[in-house]
């Protein structure tokens, strides 16, 4: 029966629905759907957050659409990976290459990276 699965949707929306403005997930603005609240904003832990997802997996494996809105985290990790290739394979002091992206000129490359992101993200 789908009853359960309806039911456990229209739970987690009534224990986390909240009139906090900074509420991580949202519905679009004048926006109805039939298992939301009124104030449109909820709010969870990470139990929760699993259990939302696991109700919007529920949803969509019904056909029955569901919509809602989650807030962007306020920062971000970057991350870069950078893959330095030369020489030939089986070549003497293969060090070379790595010595040259990472120790050359007080690693440069490195500095030269840090200071291009800042210049766009600072």
């Amino acid at each position: 029966s789908d009853a359960p699965k309806l039911a456990g949707m229209r739970a987690w929306v009534e224990s986390s629905e909240t009139n906090d403005s900074t509420a991580p997930y949202c519905l679009p603005a004048d926006f109805k759907d039939w298992c939301h609240g009124d104030l449109s904003r909820y709010t969870t832990d990470g139990v929760g957050q699993e259990k939302l997802y696991s109700h919007l997996i529920d949803m969509f494996d019904l056909g029955i659409p569901t919509v809602m809105l989650a807030r962007q985290a306020p920062l971000y990790p970057l991350f870069f990976d950078v893959d330095a290739y030369g020489g030939e394979h089986g070549a003497v002091e293969p060090e070379r290459i790595h010595d040259t992206v990472w120790m050359f000129a007080d690693n440069i490359l490195v500095k030269s990276i840090a200071a291009a992101v800042l210049k766009l993200y600072p």
